[in-house]
Parts: C-alpha cells; structure tokens; sequence
C-alpha cells in the first residue's frame, strides 16, 4: 500500500501546480448575453467589467456553443459517432498508446482499463478470461470481443480468443462497458471489446519490427500498406517464440493477415479482410503449495500436456452510400466464414484429448439513416437490421484408453434489433433500442453412444438513455438496459463417455446429459455518468453502474454441474482520469471499485469469487527530449475470492502490487524501445482454483520480465 500511495500523492501534487492555459473563444452563445446584459449595467460602473467575467467564467464553459466533437467511434452504436455523444462509458486505445507501453499482447492493454480484470493462466497470449464489471469466472462468456466487428466468441466455455490477431496490426480498441445486448446480442452482457485492424493508407511503405525478451523470446513482424484513390491495402506476418515462464509454458505463433479496401465510386467501396492464425503452446496447469515447495513457482505438475490451435477467416463488408434532402443513407453487410480447429492433449493420471473442428458464418446486413431537421436542430441517427450466426463444432474427445466420444453440436442464432439516437440542439441525446433474438441448439453424439437432443430459446432486449452537454467535450448521462446470455454449449450438454468401473473392472458408458432445465441469464442495468472535458488539461470520466441479474449462470462446485442462480447483484464506480501537466509530461489515474455477491438462497451473500473489489492503474509519461519517451505505470489489484469457492469459506489470493517502466527513443525511420513490467518483481498469482476436496491450487504470474527492440520504417 506504501507504493500506491506513494504514487497517488505524486499524482496529486503535480494536478495542484497545474495552471490552465487562457483561450479565446470566437462565438458566445446567446443565452450568455442574455443573462450577462443586466450584471453588466448594474457592476460596470462600480467594478467594470472585469468582475462579470469573473462571475460568469463557469457559466460560459457550461453553455458556450458546441464545435470540436473528438474523437470518433462505431462500436456502441454500430455506427460512427462522436464518442461524447453516446450515452454510455467509452475508452479507445490507440496504436500511439499501445507503442508507449509496448505490450506482447493485447489483454497487458485492457488490464490498464477502469473496470476491466484480466485472470491469467497460462501467462501469454492464450489468457482470455476478461471480465468487465465483476462476473468473476464466468467474465469471458459475458463480454463480446468482435475483431473489426467480426464475433470471435466460441459457442463453448472457451470463450474469444485474442491470439488471432496480432497486436502491431491493431489501430485501435474500442472498449464500451455495460450491457449492449441490443447491438450485438448474447454475450454483451458486461461489455463489447471492439478489436480494429490497420487500413492501407498512402504513401506506400513497409513496417519491419524486431523483439527480444526474457524467456528467450522473440518476435519478427513486418507489414506492408499503402493507399490511393481506388484501392487501400494493407498485410503483415509476424513469427513469435517462447519458452515461457514455467515449465512446459512455451508458446510459437504464425500471424498472417491482408485487408483490402476497394473503391470504385464515391458511393461504394468493399472492404475484404482474411487471416491465417497457428499456434503451439503448453499447458502447465496449476500448483500447489507442496509443489510450489518442492518445484518452485516455475513447475509444472503436467510437463507433457500440450495444445495447438489453427484459425483462418474471410470477411467482406459491402457499403452503399447515398445522400437525399438532409438523410444520409448507409447500407452495408458483413459476411465473415472461419475455420478453427483446435488439439489438446492433457497428460495427468491418464491421457485425455480433445479434438474440436468449428465451422461457423455470420451474414449481419444492416442500414443507416442519418437525419437533419429544423436547420440542425435535431440531429436523428437510426440503425436497424438482422445479425445471422451458425457454428458446427465437430468435437472428437475422451481418454486415449476407451472410446472417444464423437458428436456433432450445432448452434444457430437470429436476432433483429433497430436502435435510435436523437440529439436535440446539439446539446440533449436521447436513445433507445430494442432486440429480440432466437437461439438453437442440437446436439448429434453417435460414439460411444446415440444420443441426439435439441434446445430452443429467445429473449428480448432493450435500452433506453438520456444525456445531456453542458460544453463542447463533456457530458452527464444515464441509461438503463435489459441483458441477456444464452447457456453455451458446454453448460447445456455433457457427452456420453467411457469409463473403467472398477467394481467390475468392466468398461461402462456413462450416458449423455443434456441439461434442459438451465435458463438463460437476463439482467437488468442501470447507469449514470459524466464525462468532463472542461479543461484542455484534464479528462475526468467517472460511471456509476448497478446490475440485477435473475438467472445467472454458474457452475455449482456443490452440485458439480452448471446450474442458475436465482438472484446476483453486481454494482460499481469506475472513474479515469488523466493530466497534461505539461507538453511533455501527463499523468494518469483509474480507479475501480466493484462489488459482486449472491442474493438469497445457498450463497446468500457470499461474494462471487474471482472478483476483486479494488483495482487502480496509475502512472505518468514523461518527454523529457523529443525523440525520447519514458511511461511508468502502478498496477494494483485487491483481494479475492479463488474460483468455485462461492462459500467464501477458503483463503482470498492475496492483493498484489506491480511496477512497470517503457522507454523508447525515436528517430524519423527508426524506433528503439525497451520495457520492464514488475521490476520489483512482485511474486504472486494471476488466478487460483478450488478443487471438490477444498484444497487450492494457482496460477503463478511472471515475476520480472524484460522486453527490447526496434522498429524501422521504409
């Protein structure tokens, strides 16, 4: 804690010598005239006009007239918009934010984001148990990741996975925190992480970065882009290897990626996309205290237990764009096919495989019509349409001593939703929308047993926001959302398999289970915000939010089997803030407080375990020389309860404190950098685990690691 704190009132003793820069404003509105024109005859003569100045300088920041809008975003209304005019909490995360940190992979970017935990276990790029606003365990099946839109969640438990595409390949991240199930459907219950990939731009040139690290580690990428008036093109290869932390925790990768974008017209363009992901990796699993004892934190008790992944996709996004009478119109579809297959085999007391081939396409057409009326006045932005998914994943499994299991399980959704945002004067947003979707379900095992089962559900979603702009760049804001998650494959069927009765010492098979009483999770989502940008100096975004959810989803370690919670309650502050002391020096802060427990029945009360309640990222960036480039960061996570220990009835994973320092120095073509993350080498766990026999085991996290490279421009 004396390290937080250290930091915290460095933080606070810069923000205290800050002075605001004086700018002239070209346009007052009116309704400042007329509320200054009577102070001004009544104190012009006995103090001038100074003092009305003076008296109405807050006024004038809250009301002047509205011009620079920021940044742009298309991921919380599937649409672009000004991101201080969506009715909901927002952080982007550009290509210039992640080459000041400088990052292996992209879940070390959102661990720095307000409301967002990242619980490691294999400590790389395979890590993608995210959790946006407190879901614990069960965080990766309620937040949806999309790469350029594209829905990358998996139909099973296994959740998105983020190695798919390579960091350096990435513009930007959009992150929207709350339920957006209305746009994009199951899943967005927590939140939607938007990944969008680098475009071709001109002139034309080639992008060569090499890295080094701890663990002998090493990376090569290069890309290529470029850009005229018809065509944008843009490609990159990457080839990474590591032999990881622990024992059996290597990880080697290929990323092949190329983005097209044609444009025959100025109403049309078609963007094509496709990538080629391979990867290897082992699976150390995780410890106990007498193996961590006898083995050290860098152990394995599965030395020979490995996996390999092998992703390929295609995406094509047809746009048509017209213009009439004050409507804009943009018809468009995304049309994506992928291709996963995925081989485990995990080597403990026996060998067990897991084989899955998974097939899946989306067809998502959708319109656009943006509105003016009264001479601008009201500004309307309407966007409806229908998203279309199936996956088959073909799933080959079981212990190498019996038969395996085979069976084909299939999952198909349809959801239609139309969603309207109005701003009244430039200055009052008002939005809502509405969606209702349909999911099925078969289930088709045919070894080594028959067993063919079907499920069928739909739900409804809907939201409805207000906000209102008191300046050009700052907003107060509420919304409230119906969420919903369908059950995944693996919560809802459990195949057949052979087993050894050792009574009999005869083989046995266990017949499937499909588990037709699990309902699907509905919630209900309050929220209210401000986003101040008053100050050229200073950002300040601080979100309330509270969630009332019936039905959630979770597996019970009593029970052993995946069952609904009748009632849980999830709420929580996320505030972010960030200050230009100077050109050349800034300081951040984000602070998370969160709080996730069980109403009534079994748990009552207890806390949903993997949920910290405190989480603060901090730091500042430093440009002492132009070419150089110094970022320091704190990271901070408080106490929590380990996974399937919703009786709160075993020791929290202690809290942990890291340090983390990037430097780079950059010249016109070249580009040297170099980090070190956790230098004081804090050694502690990611994630830990509570078995049926109530003993824990845990996920060790790297302790100090260093990274180095260069990055050249032709």
């Amino acid at each position: 804690m004396k390290k937080i704190l250290t930091v915290i009132i460095l933080s606070l003793f810069l923000c205290a010598t800050i002075h605001a820069d004086e700018e002239s404003e070209e346009q007052k509105d009116r309704l400042i005239d007329i509320f200054k024109k009577p102070f001004e005859i009544i104190l012009a003569p006995i103090e001038g006009g100074g003092l009305v100045d003076l008296i109405f300088e807050p006024a004038e920041a809250v009301l002047s007239p509205i011009s620079a809008l920021g940044d742009i975003v298309v991921t919380p209304g599937r649409t672009q918009e000004y991101v201080f005019n969506v009715n909901k909490n927002i952080s982007i995360i550009t290509a210039e934010d992640i080459a000041e940190v400088e990052p292996e992979y992209i879940q070390q970017m959102l661990d720095r984001e307000t409301g967002i935990v990242v619980n490691g276990f294999l400590g790389n790029v395979k890590d993608n148990n995210i959790d946006m606003r407190g879901f614990g365990e069960t965080g990766l099946l309620n937040c949806v990741v999309l790469i350029d839109g594209r829905r990358t969640n998996q139909i099973d438990i296994s959740g998105a996975d983020m190695a798919q595409i390579d960091i350096n390949s990435i513009e930007k991240i959009e992150v929207i925190r709350g339920a957006s199930c209305v746009l994009y459907g199951d899943n967005a219950t927590g939140g939607v992480i938007n990944i969008i990939t680098k475009k071709g731009e001109a002139p034309a040139h080639v992008e060569y970065i090499q890295e080094f690290g701890s663990y002998q580690r090493h990376k090569e990428y290069v890309s290529m882009n470029g850009g005229h008036d018809f065509l944008d093109y843009f490609c990159s290869y990457s080839y990474q290897d590591s032999d990881g932390y622990r024992v059996n925790n290597a990880y080697e990768a290929d990323d092949l990626f190329a983005s097209m974008t044609v444009k025959p017209d100025d109403f049309l363009d078609v963007h094509f996309s496709s990538s080629y992901h391979r990867d290897w990796y082992g699976m150390p699993g995780a410890l106990y205290p007498g193996n961590i004892q006898s083995d050290g934190r860098e152990g394995s008790r599965f030395p020979d237990s490995k996996a390999k992944t092998e992703d390929y996709y295609f995406m094509v996004v047809p746009r048509i764009l017209g213009e009439s009478d004050g409507h804009e119109t943009v018809l468009s579809s995304l049309i994506s096919c992928r291709d996963r297959r995925t081989n485990s085999r995990s080597v403990g007391w026996n060998v067990y495989e897991a084989n899955h081939h998974i097939s899946s396409f989306e067809f998502k057409p959708k319109c656009e019509v943006n509105s003016t009326f009264f001479e601008e006045t009201l500004e309307n932005k309407l966007v409806f349409g229908m998203d279309y998914f199936y996956a088959r994943d073909q799933v080959l499994s079981g212990d190498i001593a019996f038969t395996k299991s085979q069976v084909d399980i299939i999952k198909e959704t349809f959801g239609i939703y139309a969603s309207d945002s109005m701003m009244v004067a430039r200055r009052f947003i008002f939005s809502g929308g509405v969606r209702g979707e349909w999911a099925g379900y078969i289930f088709d095992q045919f070894q080594p047993a028959n067993t063919y089962g079907t499920q069928c559900l739909k739900e409804a979603a809907f939201d409805a926001g207000v906000g209102y702009k008191y300046n050009e760049r700052s907003q107060v804001y509420a919304n409230f959302a119906r969420s919903y998650r369908f059950p995944t494959t693996d919560e809802f069927f459990q195949s057949a398999y052979e087993t050894l009765d050792w009574a009999t010492w005869a083989v046995r098979v266990f017949p499937a289970v499909l588990n037709s009483d699990l309902k699907q999770q509905v919630g209900n989502n309050c929220e209210v915000g401000i986003k101040d940008n008053s100050f050229k100096f200073l950002k300040v975004n601080l979100t309330y939010y509270l969630i009332d959810n019936k039905n959630e989803i979770y597996y019970d370690p009593i029970l052993f089997q995946n069952t609904n919670y009748p009632n849980t309650m999830h709420y929580g502050l996320e505030l972010e803030t960030r200050v230009d002391v100077r050109e050349n020096i800034n300081v951040f802060f984000n602070y998370t407080f969160q709080k996730s427990f069980f109403v009534g029945g079994k748990f009552a009360s207890e806390t949903i375990p993997l949920v910290p309640k405190t989480k603060i990222t901090t730091g500042f960036n430093i440009k002492p020389i132009k070419p150089l480039n110094v970022n320091f960061a704190l990271n901070y996570i408080s106490a929590r309860y380990v996974t399937s220990d919703q009786m709160n009835n075993v020791s929290k994973l202690k809290p942990h404190v890291t340090l983390d320092l990037s430097i780079f120095y950059e010249l016109p073509n070249i580009r040297f950098f170099g980090t070190i993350k956790n230098f004081l080498g804090e050694s502690y766990y990611s994630s830990a685990i509570k078995n049926w026999l109530g003993d824990v085991a845990f996920y060790p996290a790297p302790e100090t690691t260093f990274e180095g490279g260069v990055t050249i421009d032709f």
